[in-house]
């Protein structure tokens, strides 16, 4: 079914590019045509949580090109919503450095993306919004925590936004929704002005149509240098059968011995030692977030939940944890990341479900399809690693199927540049 499934890139990569938003005679006329289009997609698609008309007069190369983002970032003189209301005017509140960039090259913020309460949701169930509609097909669920921005990208009303991503959040959505997701190495660009969820693994990610646009993003975001493309990719995948559904299996093998018959086979042999230290160090510092907010019925019961389990976990095995995370990342970069410098990925453990099945206290709800969604997520994280999502067609079940692409820390370049490969 992959031949079949590039219907689903081919529609995504009919929507103008940034540069193509940008040339256009008249800034101005571009970005009220474009609040146009927002207002009315968003009927259908239920994805802004709040409009918001932050225009830039300033020269530069996102002149005329409007904007949607997670609403986890401060803007101009607003505080965000987090998931759980559409945010407040405060006067004193200076823009999020990440929106500060993209505004000093001319980038407009017309709207905040809704997305799962305080960020911390593998879909988009938010009982503080109407329920985000994947524009692929109304009955798919729709990925969080950035579901909002995987929603406003994947319907054509901008044509990047950015997310965060703790324990996939950018790459979930972006995955369910048949669009690209890059997860950047901690520190390329800034949090600053960002709602914290756990601070060890935060990062600040983008969602696109166009690998060009990603790439243009990034550039302006930057913090850090980046390291130059590899001359030639070396390529491994790891396809763990024994965790995976069968159609997902099959779907990611004929992928690879389509593609790259020559990509070497290899085992993450510590796969359980980084999840599981994924999950104690989240559910600490999720708990050192919310233990004193836990009677706000703005909390979710996930969070609840969390926090409950975090009361086990003591400073001492937190900050062992912490300790051994440098070890672990130099562990797996010298183990995998020595010989290949590109190593492909599951997404998702089972094909994309219906919304109903990830919705947590609805009759169809499926624990394992919940699940399915991070479980080869949160590790990649806790490594430190950059990691894109990228989708490659439908599997059996005419379902989206994706990809994650990942590679040593600060090689962001490098999986852009192979991303541009593998959509050709």
């Amino acid at each position: 079914m992959i031949e079949k499934g590039r219907k689903i890139i081919t529609a995504i990569e009919s929507f103008p590019t940034i540069q193509q938003l940008a040339t256009r005679l008249d800034p101005l006329s571009t970005l009220l045509e474009q609040q146009k289009k927002i207002r009315s997609v968003n009927q259908a698609h239920h994805c802004i949580a709040s409009e918001t008309s932050q225009f830039s007069t300033l020269n530069g190369p996102l002149q005329g090109v409007g904007m949607i983002h997670k609403d986890i970032f401060q803007l101009e003189q607003h505080m965000p919503g987090l998931g759980v209301n559409t945010g407040y005017a405060e006067a004193k509140v200076t823009r999020a450095r990440a929106i500060t960039k993209l505004h000093e090259a001319g980038a407009s913020i017309l709207g905040t993306a809704v997305m799962a309460p305080y960020a911390c949701g593998a879909t988009s169930q938010n009982t503080s919004f109407p329920r985000c509609l994947n524009p692929l097909d109304p009955h798919w669920m729709v990925g969080g925590s950035s579901s909002g921005s995987a929603v406003a990208v994947a319907s054509g009303m901008t044509p990047v936004s950015l997310g965060t991503d703790t324990s996939g959040s950018v790459r979930i959505p972006a995955a369910s929704c048949a669009i690209l997701g890059l997860k950047t190495t901690p520190g390329v660009i800034s949090t600053e002005g960002v709602m914290t969820l756990s601070p060890t693994l935060d990062t600040v990610g983008i969602l696109g149509k166009h690998v060009q646009d990603l790439q243009l993003i990034l550039n302006i975001l930057t913090e850090v240098p980046l390291q130059d493309i590899a001359p030639a990719h070396n390529i491994a995948y790891w396809i763990p059968e024994q965790l995976l559904s069968q159609t997902i299996f099959n779907g990611l093998r004929q992928f690879i011995l389509t593609r790259y018959p020559k990509a070497n086979q290899i085992n993450f042999t510590d796969f359980e030692i980084y999840r599981k230290a994924t999950e104690l160090i989240f559910s600490y510092e999720l708990n050192q977030q919310f233990s004193n907010r836990l009677d706000d019925p703005t909390i979710t019961k996930t969070i609840r939940s969390i926090c409950k389990r975090a009361q086990y976990i003591s400073l001492e095995q937190y900050l062992e944890h912490i300790k051994s995370l440098t070890e672990h990342r130099q562990q797996f970069i010298d183990q995998y990341l020595r010989d290949y410098d590109l190593i492909i990925i599951p997404c998702f453990s089972c094909s994309l479900p219906d919304w109903q099945e990830v919705e947590i206290g609805h009759p169809q709800f499926h624990q394992e399809k919940l699940m399915g969604l991070f479980h080869l997520m949160g590790f990649i994280n806790y490594l430190g690693l950059p990691a894109i999502s990228i989708p490659i067609g439908l599997d059996a079940d005419h379902r989206p199927l994706s990809v994650q692409v990942i590679s040593r820390p600060l090689m962001e370049k490098n999986l852009l540049e192979f991303t541009q490969q593998i959509l050709a």
